[in-house]
């Protein structure tokens, strides 16, 4: 270096500087003294990027790994050896006491090394050189810290929640009831339903993966509470109506009672019905019996159970016009099935075990206790004969059996009287024999045969009193019975229960009908007891007209006869259109007429020969004749 001397100058008188002079060096001074500075920062920047060309400036750490000068591949490999690898962390979902733990990568996340670094090295280099200095300022002079960078497939992390989900996942169950078929009644527990929220679950594991540590989150599960949580109070009610026999009976007392009838518990159990009901604490579950199974078993004892009402039956005093009791009358019953019904499901769970049935009362219509007075029955109004004098003693039979079943019958005002319904069974065990009917067509053997006499008296009565006919029929064709002591039209055939004779008893009085049967002169009576209203009676003659006569008789082979017999079976007669006109008047003023039109068949005689038999030759008087 040159030193270079300076040598003084002679010095002269100091004139002074002005302000502006000074100002201008001051200002002269600074600037260079700026750009000396700037020059040193620009060759000292120049310097610093040089030394860190293609590395990571200094101070830039990723969680406390110090890559500071490092090069994007040096920087990637300290990152992967430095850091916790997602395949050591693991994370423990809980339920309750039950857990299931994954690692991190088992739940898709991985740790992308390169891209850390890449980051690490991006940082102070934005491209902009005075934009970048504040970061590279910072990065050295207080360090900067970044977070790794880690690759997250949501997917699996949320198929290893799906797995866990069928296994937590349980659907809600209300409380229940289990009946056996022997009575035994058991209630089921409840069941509250949970449900894993697998994305709210998601979140929270979301929000632990950047931590790289190990960690327990709790699931997140939606529970449903059950409607019905406890059943065991109706299990004990239901045991208490299966647990034992149930018994139904009359509530009378007495040997000819019907039942009892019993329902053992492997019956109940069958009519048992578990129902879900409404209450003011909620759903409730309540056990009884099926009211339509129970109500099939109760129908069929209505029969058994049963009693008719029966009328008194009275005889006419004719001296004293007093009623004499012949039948004593008794209430009835029927069973109420619905109110048997409800007592049953009602008294179901009792202690008590025995449930009486409930009837409905049916009184007497007549009542044994009336007087002849009371009933208006003080007079005979109507009488009716019929006669059957030289019948078979079978016929006989059915006749007096058949008359008296109507022996004593009060007939209500306005009721209708109905023959079959006081006939009742027509049997051998019930009394009657064997003998002609008409049927089909033909004239056979059968049960009963003469009842008819009976039926056609009760017409004639009715008829000759004055009393509207409902309802009859005459038979197929004449029968020789029948018009003695009037002819023919006025005969009524009854069949049951498809053909019946009915009359009205249209007076305000009650009507007392008795019969008779004299053998011996062969007659048998209808008798009509009540209060004449003044009717008068008019019955013309029977007008006969257009005749057809009968064709001739007809043989059959019988072997079931003994060898050479013969055996008339039906009778001819020839057929007839018959008309009885009756008029009924009252102070002079018709009532009603009536015409009664008849139309006989031509019938014609048939014969049964044994083995061997010749037909015979019939006499005028047996081709006439009849039953």
């Amino acid at each position: 270096m040159t030193t270079r001397e300076w040598t003084a100058a002679p010095s002269r008188p100091h004139t002074g500087l002005s302000w502006l002079d000074l100002l201008t060096q001051v200002a002269l001074a600074s600037l260079v003294l700026v750009l000396i500075g700037v020059l040193s920062v620009v060759l000292a920047t120049g310097l610093f990027e040089r030394s860190y060309a293609e590395r990571i400036y200094p101070g830039v750490h990723v969680w406390g790994v110090n890559l500071s000068g490092l090069t994007q591949a040096q920087a990637a490999e300290a990152i992967a050896s430095s850091l916790t690898s997602p395949q050591s962390v693991h994370v423990t979902f809980r339920d309750g006491n039950r857990t299931w733990t994954a690692t991190l990568a088992e739940l898709g996340l991985k740790l992308d090394a390169p891209a850390t670094a890449a980051a690490a090295y991006a940082v102070g280099r934005n491209g902009q050189p005075w934009g970048d200095l504040p970061a590279k300022v910072q990065a050295w002079w207080v360090g900067m810290q970044l977070s790794p960078i880690a690759i997250y497939d949501r997917d699996r992390a949320q198929a290893f929640l799906t797995r866990i989900q069928a296994e937590v996942d349980q659907p809600m169950h209300d409380a229940g009831i289990i009946i056996s078929p022997d009575g035994a009644v058991q209630a089921t527990p409840s069941q509250v339903g949970r449900q894993l929220n697998v994305p709210a679950t998601l979140e929270r594991l979301t929000g632990r993966l950047a931590d790289l540590r190990d960690s327990q989150i709790e699931l997140v599960i939606h529970e449903t509470p059950p409607l019905i949580p406890d059943a065991t109070a109706a299990a004990e009610h239901g045991q208490r109506i299966l647990r034992r026999p149930l018994e139904l009976y009359t509530g009378q007392e007495g040997e000819e009672e019907p039942g009892p009838w019993v329902l053992y518990p492997k019956d109940l159990a069958q009519m048992a019905v578990v129902r879900r009901v409404d209450s003011a604490n909620g759903p409730q579950l309540e056990v009884g019996l099926n009211e339509a199974k129970l109500r099939a078993f109760i129908e069929p004892i209505t029969a058994t159970v049963a009693i008719a009402p029966q009328d008194a039956r009275f005889d006419f005093d004719e001296k004293t016009h007093k009623l004499i009791v012949t039948q004593p009358s008794r209430d009835g019953r029927s069973l109420d099935v619905d109110a048997t019904v409800a007592r049953v499901l009602e008294h179901a769970a009792d202690d008590n075990r025995r449930i009486p049935l409930v009837f409905k009362d049916l009184p007497a219509t007549v009542s044994d206790q009336a007087s002849a007075q009371e009933l208006g029955i003080t007079e005979l109004v109507s009488e009716g004969v019929t006669y059957f004098k030289g019948s078979p003693k079978e016929r006989v039979t059915n006749i007096r059996v058949a008359a008296a079943r109507f022996n004593g019958v009060v007939v209500p005002p306005g009721a209708t009287f109905s023959f079959n319904d006081y006939l009742g069974d027509v049997s051998l065990d019930a009394g009657f024999a064997e003998a002609l009917i008409i049927y089909n067509g033909r004239t056979i053997q059968g049960v009963g045969g003469g009842v008819c006499q009976v039926s056609t008296t009760a017409f004639r009565a009715a008829f000759f009193g004055g009393y509207p006919i409902v309802e009859r029929y005459p038979h197929a064709y004449r029968v020789g019975w029948y018009e003695k002591g009037f002819g023919p039209g006025l005969d009524a055939t009854v069949f049951a229960p498809l053909v019946d004779f009915k009359f009205k008893n249209d007076r305000p009085y009650y009507l007392l009908i008795t019969t008779s049967v004299n053998e011996s002169t062969g007659a048998l009576t209808y008798r009509f007891y009540s209060t004449s209203d003044g009717r008068k009676v008019k019955v013309d003659a029977p007008v006969i007209e257009n005749i057809v006569p009968h064709g001739p008789a007809i043989y059959e082979d019988d072997p079931t006869l003994p060898p050479g017999t013969v055996k008339q079976v039906d009778w001819a007669v020839d057929g007839a259109d018959v008309t009885v006109t009756r008029v009924v008047t009252r102070d002079g003023q018709e009532l009603y007429k009536d015409v009664v039109f008849t139309r006989y068949e031509p019938w014609q005689a048939v014969y049964k020969l044994g083995p061997g038999a010749s037909p015979p030759s019939p006499s005028p008087q047996q081709q006439a004749g009849g039953r």
